[in-house]
């Protein structure tokens, strides 16, 4: 009796210990973890697309890890208490190992997958022949659909041969071998998703594919029920992942890395703070590193357009823009002589790839041999990144933020012509000629808003097969209408080569995209060749001539195809080159936007350009900062914009509040983010962005 009276405390102690214990291990660890976890998946693998584009240090990286996390918090939180709620109801289920055999299908549909992943740039060519401008982007996405659909088809794949055989068991060593396949086949797909452009194109349910997978695949390391320190263990977690998330919310390299040029993450990031952006503009308030000023007004935020004289501050900057009046200029009487002008525009031609800027390739060497009794600049900025927008500027002279103040003002006048420079032109006598006019092939204009008196439309061939023959059927077209005649000629031809899909002519060797452009650029070159004699023999040195380009084209430096997706040098620096019996030859080096071409023209025929022109000439001893942007794309309202000064450069991206600053002397390619490390020359740079903007509008 006295031993076993001796031993019941330390029962009645080891009993309290195990009914502890299972207390705890009630706790739904899997259920709590999953969802943040996954939401780390994704945020890691818009890292590794990003980060090296960034040159991101691991302070960044830390943080925007513990961001991503955080992230998953909210669903985190909802899935821990729908499943204690069940267990108490008495729901729960005991946990199964995993069988070998599904682990086995599952490895062998992975390779099955990747095969199919790594085979369907051969299967593209074979049933599509053209998806969508860019060949790659069209691969691209096309490998985004096995991405997406592999999962489903490797389950179908599994129950189909589960029930028609048995597969020999393995250990716990080849189980967190088939775990590790399965992590890193997930991540690979999730690296590509976040790579290519399949959320523009498939839009929202990539990422909701891409975060239950996530959290699915992160739940496959995680214990079913924690172990008796799992609650104290996951709340101290928590805590210091929120204290880390709350430093990468407002610190601008982590914020960069998951938010200024992912599409995944942001959506998810969207989803999880839908409770706290009570106004749903999509901006976040200035507490979690965001810029709205008004969380109750969704016409308010920092990526909104200021729209004059409405009372409010859209932008939340500044105060409300004035309202301007747009009254029609007085025309005077030119001083200069009414010498004919010929625009000359090239759709998509990015500088670095015309032996004019260095290019090792002879793609245009007419246009060099033009270049040397011509002025021209070496560093010409397109207005946007989107043909639009720049012809737009180009033709008025009033930047893309002046323009189109957004969809919902269109029709109470945002695009204004008062100072439209072809209507200008004609009210001093000028022949106006638009032969093959970009805004009307993109629809973005009626024929009478062009304020034309001639339009050349064609026949023109428009097949993407055929393209490379246009520039030829472009210059055929306008060549008879340079003439002498009494009334002096302006004539806007543009030539849309080489606009993606980039096929043409071959005259240098190599089958990728850059060597196709560059096939494309020697041709148009060839075209211009003869318009160049023709204007000579006609007018000989007695007449104005400029050649610009309306965008460049990204080809796949900094992961993307095309354009109209982002601000970086491909996509807007592009050629300039002005050439008049009043102006000197020789190159420019200061940075300056094309959108100053009608000051300019008109300044040399002796046209007073009025004060409602936002550029200053391009012949003026001072220049307006460079700012070139997109307010918004079909596709997104990224609101994304940048000023380029002679060394520095930033990229703003208004939506997300990010922001990317560049040494262009030390780093030309835009590979290393020093917004992180120079916060004065950012902050700098901001302040001069937005007095620009307010200026530019």
């Amino acid at each position: 009796m006295r031993g076993w009276l001796s031993q019941l405390p330390a029962d009645r102690a080891a009993a309290d210990e195990a009914r502890a214990d299972a207390r705890h291990s009630d706790f739904p660890f899997r259920a709590f973890w999953a969802w943040p976890l996954g939401c780390g998946a994704v945020g890691v693998a818009e890292m590794v697309v990003h980060g090296p584009r960034q040159g991101a240090d691991l302070s960044a990286v830390a943080l925007a890890l513990a961001l991503a996390i955080a992230v998953g918090f909210p669903l985190g939180l909802l899935t821990m208490l729908a499943t204690s709620l069940a267990w108490r109801r008495g729901w729960r289920r005991t946990h199964r190992r995993a069988s070998p055999q599904r682990w086995a299908v599952l490895l062998a549909g992975m390779v099955v997958t990747l095969v199919a992943y790594a085979a369907l740039a051969w299967v593209h060519d074979a049933i599509s022949r053209r998806a969508v401008d860019a060949r790659d982007a069209s691969v691209d996405l096309w490998r985004s659909v096995i991405v997406l659909v592999g999962v489903p088809a490797v389950g179908l794949v599994h129950l189909a041969i589960l029930g028609a055989r048995r597969w020999i068991e393995c250990g716990p060593l080849g189980r967190v071998s088939m775990k590790i396949v399965v992590t890193l086949a997930f991540m690979a797909g999730m690296v590509h998703l976040c790579s290519g452009p399949s959320v523009l194109f498939f839009g929202t349910w990539v990422p909701a594919v891409g975060l239950i997978s996530s959290a699915a695949v992160a739940a496959l390391w995680l214990r079913p029920v924690g172990r008796p320190l799992a609650p104290r263990a996951s709340a101290g977690a928590g805590v210091l992942v929120l204290v880390l998330a709350w430093g990468g919310l407002h610190h601008v390299g982590a914020r960069a890395l998951l938010l200024h040029d992912a599409r995944v993450f942001p959506e998810i990031l969207d989803w999880m703070t839908a409770a706290i952006d009570v106004d749903g503009d999509g901006d976040l308030p200035f507490w979690l590193g965001g810029g709205d000023c008004d969380g109750r007004d969704g016409s308010v935020a920092s990526s909104r357009p200021e729209l004059p004289g409405n009372g409010v501050d859209d932008n939340c900057y500044g105060g409300d823009a004035p309202l301007m009046r747009y009254a029609v200029p007085r025309e005077g009487v030119p001083d200069a002589p009414r010498l004919p002008i010929v625009l000359i525009t090239i759709d998509t031609v990015r500088a670095d790839h015309l032996e004019l800027h260095g290019y090792e390739r002879p793609t245009m060497p007419a246009l060099t041999q033009f270049s040397r009794g011509a002025r021209w600049w070496r560093r010409a900025y397109a207005p946007s990144n989107h043909t639009a927008f720049s012809m737009l500027s180009i033709l008025s002279g009033q930047s893309p933020e002046f323009l189109v103040s957004g969809p919902e003002a269109k029709e109470e006048g945002a695009r204004r012509f008062t100072h439209w420079l072809p209507q200008r032109l004609a009210n001093h006598g000028y022949r106006t000629v638009a032969v093959n006019p970009a805004l009307l092939s993109t629809g973005d204009l009626r024929p009478a808003e062009l304020r034309f008196a001639t339009l050349e439309l064609g026949p023109f061939d428009y097949q993407p097969k055929n393209r490379g023959t246009m520039a030829k059927q472009v210059v055929d077209a306008a060549l008879p209408y340079v003439r002498i005649s009494d009334a002096p000629l302006f004539m806007w031809i543009h030539i849309p080569d080489p606009h993606a899909r980039h096929e043409a002519h071959a005259s240098f060797p190599g089958s990728t995209t850059a060597d196709a452009y560059d096939n494309e650029l020697r041709w148009v070159d060839m075209q211009l060749a003869r318009l160049f004699v023709r204007l000579s023999e006609v007018y000989g040195d007695q007449v104005i001539v400029a050649v610009t380009a309306d965008h460049g084209e990204s080809l796949g430096d900094h992961g993307g195809w095309g354009h109209g997706y982002s601000l970086y040098e491909g996509e807007i620096h592009v050629p300039l080159l002005l050439k008049a019996p009043s102006l000197g030859g020789g190159r420019v080096d200061p940075p300056v936007s094309i959108g100053a071409l009608t000051p300019t023209l008109l300044e040399l025929v002796g046209i007073t350009p009025g004060s409602r022109v936002t550029y200053a000439s391009l012949l003026a001893a001072a220049q307006h900062p460079v700012v070139s942007g997109c307010p918004f794309f079909w596709s997104e309202r990224r609101m994304a914009v940048t000023l380029v000064g002679r060394r520095w450069k930033l990229i703003r991206n208004r939506q997300r509040g990010t922001s990317l600053l560049f040494d262009l002397d030390a780093d030309p390619f835009e590979r290393n983010n020093l917004a992180p490390s120079e916060p004065d020359r950012l902050e700098q740079m901001e302040a001069r962005l937005k007095e620009a903007l307010e200026h530019l509008r």
